[in-house]
């Protein structure tokens, strides 16, 4: 059985459940072709970052495409997030 999968909303400072694209993953060999946990688009593992808004259940977080990575330091910078980034 798979662990949910949530999306942390800076905003109300809560998590929200979220469906991930197929093929999206935490972890890989750096040459496999994985997809964005936030679009969907198809990348190298090792051209990822970590994301700061989707995780499992123990925290850890999915690997999504630069540009996602880029929108979410800007959303959490607009929100004034105040965490541990």
């Amino acid at each position: 059985m798979l662990k949910p999968v949530q999306k942390y909303n800076a905003k109300t400072y809560q998590y929200e459940d979220y469906e991930l694209p197929a093929g999206a993953v935490m972890r890989a060999e750096l040459d496999d072709v994985v997809c964005c946990a936030a679009c969907g688009t198809g990348m190298q593992y090792k051209h990822s970052m970590v994301s700061l808004l989707i995780h499992n259940a123990n925290g850890f977080g999915y690997a999504v495409c630069r540009e996602c990575g880029r929108k979410e330091l800007e959303y959490l910078h607009n929100v004034n997030y105040k965490g541990d980034v």
